[in-house]
């Protein structure tokens, strides 16, 4: 039998007792459960105040630790904290990188926590629940963090709900230092304040002092295919590359807590920034407006408090090409007054040029047009004139068109038609259901 060497002696007795100590450590966690909150909170997660307290844990020697019955509280510098339970937290760890600065973890695994937030100072004025700054997170790099089935609360300094998340589930990448850097691997998340629900989330997300921004950052919204890249800073201001299907004008404006106060519901592919007070958005639409069918309809669309001004618009409208203008009145929270004004190709009445009245006769021609809309009451009114057309059968060089239609009735305020030497007048009246 071969003995061991005096040299060796030493190095079996230190491994001895490090073997003793775990096993120790791993059958008696309550003992010691409070000084190794003390440690993690000082030297891990270098929390200077508040700290994090362990219920029971239960050490995997070499590999990481088990902890059970978690509680973080994370107090920021103006006045306000941060509380984070959960029922159980997995971290796997190499020694030397979890005690290096930035600490780092392999792999963490958060089950059911709950976060609840209250700001220390005043942020009525401000658009989100952290004011013009960010939330001030911890210095610290996990490789692959998963979080299931966690709720988040946000309130203001009297306690009022502000924010809240009641479902979180989360894979990807943390890296945690003056900024997050957060990889995300698969998201979903349900936001009932802003009406949203999010799934498969992929990208990244970079939370910074002044703002959180996004790259590459794709997923569903509400059912709807998404993309997006750009940032929002903590004041409210945005600057976002977009493109999203089937979108309504009512959920973006729950998603970014501010007014646009139209309809429109369809196909989006632009850029949406704030310039001052007012928010631009840049680039294609197709869907629906207000009632108009919209196909690859490109502009910029500059939407202040009292109304909303359509630049530079090129696509098609209800059928008809469409180049020029508009305007949309949002100064009363009853209704919306709808002002289109350009010139315009392929214009077929029968093809619901007027929202509503299916009826019409066929038409065709080209000219300069002006649509105006109302909702309540609801009536359209296209007046203009076009010029080598037709109304049914007959022909003509020009047409001075004004037409009243509202859901009963449409008015010929005045359809005049020239043809060589002919000359036609139509005024009058009829209900729908004499067209």
């Amino acid at each position: 039998m071969r003995l061991l060497r005096p040299t060796q002696i030493p190095v079996v007795i230190a491994w001895l007792v490090i073997l003793g100590v775990l096993t120790w450590l791993g059958t008696h966690p309550r003992l010691v459960a409070p000084y190794a909150s003390r440690l993690v909170s000082r030297h891990l997660l270098r929390l200077e105040e508040g700290g994090i307290h362990v219920r029971d844990f239960r050490v995997r020697a070499f590999e990481g630790v088990d902890l059970y019955g978690v509680a973080v509280t994370l107090p920021a510098r103006d006045g306000g904290i941060t509380l984070v339970a959960a029922d159980t937290v997995r971290a796997d760890f190499a020694i030397s990188e979890a005690l290096g600065s930035p600490p780092r973890l392999r792999r963490v695994v958060l089950s059911r926590p709950e976060v609840f937030s209250r700001a220390g100072r005043d942020t009525s004025g401000s658009r989100l629940p952290g004011g013009e700054r960010g939330p001030e997170l911890p210095h610290l790099v996990i490789d692959y963090l998963e979080v299931t089935d966690a709720y988040l609360e946000f309130s203001d300094r009297d306690g009022r709900l502000v924010e809240r998340i009641s479902r979180l589930d989360f894979r990807g990448g943390v890296h945690a230092e003056e900024e997050a850097l957060l990889q995300l691997m698969g998201c979903d998340a349900v936001w009932p304040t802003h009406a949203a629900t999010f799934t498969g989330l992929r990208g990244e997300v970079r939370v910074a002092p002044d703002r959180i921004a996004a790259t590459g950052l794709t997923g569903s919204f509400n059912g709807h295919e998404a993309t997006v890249s750009g940032h929002r800073s903590w004041d409210g201001s945005l600057d976002l590359a977009i493109s999203a299907r089937g979108v309504s004008i009512a959920e973006v404006e729950e998603l970014i807590d501010q007014t646009i106060g139209f309809r429109a519901r369809g196909d989006f592919d632009g850029t949406l920034r704030t310039v001052g007070e007012v928010l631009v958005y840049a680039g294609t639409f197709s869907g629906e407006l207000e009632g108009f069918a919209m196909e690859g309809m490109q502009g910029r669309t500059l939407i202040g408090d009292d109304e909303v001004l359509l630049e530079g618009m090129t696509g098609r409208v209800n059928g008809a090409s469409f180049t020029g203008g508009g305007r949309v009145d949002i100064s009363s929270p009853d209704r919306v007054l709808l002002l289109l004004e350009g010139d315009v190709a392929d214009v077929d009445l029968a093809r619901g040029l007027v929202p509503g009245e299916d009826d019409l006769p066929t038409t065709d021609g080209r000219g300069r047009l002006r649509i105006e809309f109302s909702d309540r009451p609801q009536w359209t009114r296209v007046s203009g004139v076009l010029g080598d057309g037709r109304i049914d059968i007959l022909p003509f060089d020009t047409c001075m068109v004004d037409v009243t239609a509202t859901p009963d009735t449409v008015h010929f305020n005045r359809v005049e038609l020239w043809y060589n030497d002919l000359h036609g007048l139509l005024t009058g009246a009829a209900d729908a259901d004499a067209v």
